[in-house]
């Protein structure tokens, strides 16, 4: 009986349910009035700095016709709602409920390429399936990454951790897939994801900060002054490390670049120079 319990209780607070493809789950806002083009939608998603601002970009691509640009527009409703669980989410459940939302709008991007969806429906592993993915595919397979990196790391502990490691061999293949095509897209994100993935990893199960700083800094090297990847350094790779100091220069340089020039997308430079602030803030003083 108690063991039951246990497990009960487990499945309760670490949310070990079933996960619901994203390709099985039915595309509730097709029934919504289709009067909104994608230039319109990106317009607004371009100056969102508000979760108010947010959610109506997320409700315009809702509305765009699903057969126009599929891909891009399910691109981007995934990246909206990673979005809204990282800046602007505030309970774990609200977290867990948007990153859910980005995974799945990932997952239909992916469903698009038509080998990739072959190779699921036949019963292939996921591993094996990834292999399929291609250049036209990489975003999507970024922000799946991206989103199931955030849903492990704020809305899982514990038992909850050890339930869904697969998650972790999934990005891994997702992960080695990307850098195959290319290590170096969108500013030197690939080798950041890589890194992060080696930071949040004990060593027992393949974690390696060494690797993790090498990656880092190849992944700073090619940023072109993208915001993501020295505001990751500073709360990832220095925290773990404990460099106060280049934690304090990465989170300096990040608070000082203008948000609207950086190639990184305007909305996420928002959250990271707000998140900078924040952690500055509450550094102990020498």
């Amino acid at each position: 009986m108690k063991t039951i319990t246990m497990i009960s209780l487990v499945l309760t607070f670490t949310g070990c349910m079933s996960w619901n493809r994203g390709w099985t789950v039915p595309r509730f806002e097709a029934a919504l009035p289709h009067h909104v083009t994608m230039q319109e939608a990106d317009t607004y998603f371009e100056q969102a700095d508000s979760k108010e601002k947010l959610l109506h970009a997320i409700s315009l691509y809702e509305a765009i016709d699903p057969g126009i640009d599929a891909l891009k527009r399910l691109d981007r409703l995934a990246e909206a709602y990673i979005l809204m669980g990282a800046a602007y989410a505030q309970s774990r459940e609200e977290k867990r409920d948007a990153y859910h939302l980005g995974i799945q709008f990932a997952e239909q991007a992916l469903w698009l390429n038509p080998e990739f969806r072959t190779a699921m429906a036949s019963g292939n592993d996921w591993d094996v399936a990834v292999q399929n993915l291609n250049m036209p595919h990489m975003t999507s397979m970024l922000l799946w990454v991206t989103g199931v990196s955030y849903l492990y790391k704020e809305c899982l502990s514990g038992l909850g951790h050890v339930w869904h490691f697969r998650w972790v061999e999934q990005s891994r293949s997702m992960l080695d897939r990307m850098a195959q095509l290319d290590p170096y897209f969108e500013y030197g994100a690939v080798l950041f994801s890589q890194a992060i993935f080696d930071i949040a990893l004990p060593k027992s199960a393949g974690g390696d900060l060494q690797r993790a700083s090498e990656r880092m800094d190849a992944a700073v090297a090619a940023s072109q002054g993208s915001l993501l990847i020295r505001w990751g350094s500073a709360k990832y790779l220095h925290v773990r490390t404990q460099n106060r100091e280049a934690m304090i220069t990465d989170l300096n340089w990040v608070v000082a670049q203008d948000p609207k020039a950086a190639p990184s997308p305007y909305p996420w430079n928002v959250y990271f120079q707000r998140d900078a602030k924040q952690m500055l803030a509450k550094l102990d003083p020498l």
